[in-house]
């Protein structure tokens, strides 16, 4: 298994354990968020019914035409998804210095927003945790 998929299930497979992380997952329904990279093997997971689901590989939906209403590309390379999903550096960041892409016209404002909230929630959630280890 790819350290990447790895730690994507580490930030956002916890986050039906907050109130705040079950409302966001319930909030637009079904979705899919794929991660493709060019130093990586890709991955992604899908919301539906406010779970998570983490898969290996590319997802059977078509991000480009059919479906691009189902799932949004993320395009990003080893490092930079790192320091993103550690919260070392900002979504917007990461984009600014084009290390983050989020498929072009696919992914609205809106879109984006939302996985940058769940990003939030699963970071919180993933500190909280690891603090709570540390003190035993």
């Amino acid at each position: 298994m790819s350290e990447l998929f790895e730690l994507s299930k580490k930030i956002f497979g916890d986050l039906k354990m907050s109130e705040e992380g079950k409302r966001l997952l319930k909030e637009r329904g079904n979705y899919v968020f794929q991660f493709e990279f060019d130093d990586d093997a890709p991955f992604h997971f899908e919301i539906k019914g406010g779970d998570i689901f983490f898969k290996e590989g590319l997802s059977s939906l078509d991000w480009k035409r059919k479906d691009w209403q189902k799932i949004s590309r993320i395009w990003s390379d080893r490092k930079i998804f790192k320091e993103v999903m550690k919260g070392q550096k900002e979504v917007a960041e990461a984009q600014f210095l084009g290390g983050w892409s989020f498929s072009s016209w696919i992914a609205t404002f809106e879109i984006q927003k939302w996985f940058c909230n769940l990003l939030r929630i699963g970071q919180e959630h993933s500190r909280t945790k690891a603090f709570e280890s540390y003190l035993g």
